[in-house]
């Protein structure tokens, strides 16, 4: 059932009363930094106990990319090329072989995930731990080298050429 734009206040409502959240999206660009685009919604969505359904870029992009999230999370992955009805074809699949253990499995997993990863607290504790440690406990704790060549073209394209922003991309020790 289509919503249209409601309130966060609705948004949460409605995940908490819901078994998947289905993000149909994709876009050709992400491909270039990650296997399936992980966005805000979703990441409520599976603190809230709902299972993700996600494009799969793998294949749209010649490079290989790391993505952690993609290699983590328990999702039903749809094939980023497919059609509206391929799509809900693949849903329904999923659906149907879908065990209510495994869903229970699959949705504690996720959510101990994302709320180890994203939970702002616990964020901003670590970063205020590091900072009242001063110099030597950042120096002692933060990994430093150079950055991939993958990171240097990432942070051109989005902090150089779409933000006009030049950022050190070699860190002192």
């Amino acid at each position: 059932q289509y919503l249209g734009q409601i309130s966060s206040y609705e948004v949460n409502a409605h995940l908490y009363d819901s078994k998947f959240a289905i993000d149909p999206s994709w876009a050709s660009h992400y491909a270039q930094y990650c296997n399936t685009h992980i966005n805000g919604f979703i990441i409520e969505a599976m603190l809230r106990g709902c299972y993700p359904v996600l494009r799969d870029y793998r294949g749209l992009s010649d490079k290989e990319v790391e993505d952690p999230l993609f290699d983590n999370i328990r999702a039903i992955y749809i094939p980023w090329n497919a059609t509206p009805k391929q799509f809900a074809k693949a849903l329904r699949k999923a659906y149907d072989k879908m065990t209510d253990e495994k869903y229970l499995e699959d949705t504690l997993h996720n959510f101990e995930l994302v709320k180890t990863l994203f939970n702002a607290k616990e964020n901003a504790k670590e970063v205020v731990r590091l900072v009242e440690g001063g110099r030597k406990l950042v120096k002692n704790e933060l990994e430093k080298g150079v950055d991939s060549d993958n990171v240097k073209r990432i942070t051109e394209e989005i902090m150089t050429d779409f933000f006009k922003i030049e950022l050190p991309i070699i860190w002192e020790n």
